[in-house]
């Protein structure tokens, strides 16, 4: 294939919204309180009951007064992976601002899930929310490597220029 027509796919991108969605249905978050029936006899055998870990479709952050429900980020990792896919095929020129911009929104957001969790009593970090965490960062790097701005440099092979040097230089003293 010609190096004109090669399109540099992010395939960073798309894998890392794979993982986001793949993380939204692991816990994000471990309660570490027991529930008021912490221990149920079934048939003479002691049986521990915790409560079930939220993952990203269930659960939600609240900051000041606006609510977001924490599943959003799963939609802004599908969109990011579309605008790249759709930017890279000439589709849609999609804005460079965009597509920086759905991978921070979803660091921030899942960073102040952190911040939440870890600063409050009788919570833990699940693996989901650190996966969906470790992925947007993923996914902001692959979109900074592969979505450069259009330059002509960068298309340029150097035709005019080497063609240039080399002719000074055979025109050259001897």
């Amino acid at each position: 294939m010609d190096s004109s027509t090669r399109k540099d796919w992010p395939i960073g991108v798309f894998i890392a919204a794979a993982v986001v969605v793949m993380a939204s249905f692991m816990p994000w978050v471990t309660l570490k309180q027991s529930l008021p029936f912490g221990n149920l006899f079934l048939g003479g055998m002691p049986m521990n009951v915790s409560p079930p870990s939220p993952n990203a479709w269930n659960s939600n952050v609240t900051f000041m007064a606006i609510t977001v429900p924490n599943w959003f980020v799963v939609g802004i990792a599908c969109l990011a992976g579309f605008a790249t896919w759709a930017s890279t095929a000439g589709r849609w020129n999609a804005p460079r601002g965009l597509l920086l911009g759905l991978p921070i929104y979803g660091l921030c957001h899942t960073a102040f899930v952190i911040v939440m969790i870890a600063t409050s009593n009788g919570t833990g970090l699940g693996f989901g929310l650190l996966l969906a965490f470790l992925a947007f960062g993923g996914m902001l790097v692959s979109i900074v490597k592969t979505s450069r701005p259009v330059t002509a440099s960068r298309f340029d092979h150097g035709s005019d220029r080497s063609t240039a040097t080399m002719s000074s230089i055979e025109s050259g003293p001897m």
